[in-house]
């Protein structure tokens, strides 16, 4: 490795054949390594041929920091030393094994990073989820419905190299509050003026959260959530409560307008009126 120290050694591919040497599938971290040709006896000399050849790490399993659980809050560092994917954001990878059907919500903070969030299906390793600043600020976050099976989430950065501290969040519920914690009903085109919060009702997170019905025809639904007084938070849910979106803040920064878009069939749909801090 980079400190000349030996970590992987070979004399004979297979036993009895002293004529080739062989290391392979090991997966490195990036970075640089030296390869030390030699002979097994000392004193030997002659002519040899060096092959080298490299593949990306699998963004998965190959570059794994461990298992993870949900609830669970994880700190960790990215640093020069992680894998990285191809448009070279260094990444390090969580598996999860999700039992029953829920809404999962994932944050991702750090002081010091603009903060990038993936979650990867675990069977292909191919990516169905990520955000950049949905969280607070520079921040992510990812509200998504997860069927049973295995996903990896990546907590990485915006810039690609950049190392710093994060702190991963992850929440999940098998049902939101919708009724009976109902507040009240909305219309298309009709806003709807209160104060916040009229219910007894909170997230998973344990934020007080409003609640209401609106029956749509289909297609696109746009919802947004303004206010002067607090952080807002806002999310969709569909008839069987299950979070389809969610929004922090419209724009980086503006903390008291949170908007949604979503292309939706016809049918009854929910909307959570929250704030981002409990």
């Amino acid at each position: 490795d980079n400190f000349c120290e030996a970590f992987l050694a070979n004399e004979d591919c297979s036993p009895g054949n002293f004529g080739a040497s062989c290391i392979e599938g090991i997966t490195l971290n990036a970075g640089t390594y030296t390869i030390g040709v030699s002979a097994a006896g000392a004193g030997e000399l002659g002519a040899y041929d060096l092959e080298v050849s490299c593949e990306r790490a699998d963004s998965c399993a190959d570059c794994g920091d461990g298992a993870t659980e949900c609830p669970a809050v994880l700190d960790g560092l990215l640093e020069a030393s992680d894998c990285s994917l191809d448009n070279g954001r260094l990444f390090d990878s969580y598996e999860i094994e999700v039992q029953e059907t829920q809404e999962y919500i994932i944050s991702l903070t750090s002081g010091n990073l603009d903060t990038f969030l993936y979650v990867y299906n675990g069977e292909s390793c191919e990516e169905i989820a990520s955000d950049d600043d949905g969280g607070d600020g520079l921040n992510s976050q990812l509200a998504l419905t997860l069927v049973p099976g295995t996903y990896w989430i990546l907590p990485s950065s915006y810039a690609a190299g950049a190392n710093g501290s994060y702190t991963m969040d992850i929440n999940c519920n098998k049902a939101a509050p919708c009724p009976p914690c109902e507040t009240g009903e909305a219309a298309c085109g009709e806003p709807v003026d209160s104060g916040f919060p009229l219910d007894t009702c909170a997230r998973a997170g344990g934020q007080s959260e409003d609640i209401y019905t609106v029956v749509v025809e289909g297609g696109v639904l746009n919802v947004s959530l303004a206010s002067s007084e607090f952080d807002t938070y806002l999310t969709v849910y569909d008839s069987n409560c299950l979070a389809l979106g969610a929004n922090d803040d419209c724009e980086p920064g503006n903390l008291e307008l949170s908007c949604l878009t979503l292309e939706v069939a016809a049918g009854t749909y929910y909307i959570g009126v929250s704030s981002y801090a409990v």
